[in-house]
């Protein structure tokens, strides 16, 4: 069974979501409204619907200054209060490499609740995306969220051998726009959730 989720934007999409057992909230990429977290918590309490919130304080890129840092946990503290189930994290150095210190200091910020490597992923390189994966398995990260390629066999491939490697707990969550081809994708790759994005 694919588990299905969907990045969720305006309160009018929360209104028509159906047949998704997740929700992902983001102000197109960024965090969202603390009044928004508040209303789709209310609005799914009745629902078995888990929602999630992006934490991401700008679209620039993923290395962040302390102010930045900051306001990310300080925003992971507001979701949790306010009844949020996970976020989706993710911080890189200048170097591209995963900034591990400040998801370290994140993912305490974010205890009990669920944790998600966001798009970060995307931005690292073969090597360091494995590491990543070593790094979600001992740190406890939920899952790690990574952009379905379908129009690159090299993309596919290099999936395919990041999916064999994974040892651990954390699992992939397949994101895009097409959602059956999320399906196959999934079935072929062996991953167990997708996530349908704006």
């Amino acid at each position: 069974m694919i588990i299905k989720a969907k990045e969720i934007s305006s309160i009018n999409e929360l209104s028509q979501v159906n047949n998704y057992q997740k929700i992902m909230l983001s102000n197109q990429h960024t965090t969202v409204s603390k009044g928004f977290l508040a209303e789709s918590v209310k609005f799914t309490r009745d629902q078995q619907t888990t929602v999630d919130a992006l934490i991401r304080p700008n679209l620039n890129d993923y290395h962040y200054n302390d102010l930045e840092i900051k306001i990310m946990e300080a925003d992971i503290f507001e979701a949790q209060a306010l009844g949020i189930d996970g976020v989706a994290i993710g911080a890189a150095t200048a170097k591209q490499e995963l900034d591990t210190d400040t998801l370290e200091q994140l993912i305490g910020a974010a205890y009990g609740m669920q944790v998600i490597l966001n798009h970060v992923f995307d931005e690292l390189s073969f090597t360091n995306q494995k590491k990543a994966i070593d790094f979600a398995n001992e740190h406890g990260i939920d899952a790690i969220m990574v952009t379905a390629n379908f129009d690159s066999e090299q993309a596919i491939q290099n999936l395919k051998e990041l999916v064999e490697y994974n040892q651990g707990s954390v699992q992939f969550i397949l994101t895009g726009t097409e959602i059956h081809r999320l399906e196959a994708m999934c079935n072929e790759l062996g991953i167990h959730e997708l996530m349908l994005e704006n």
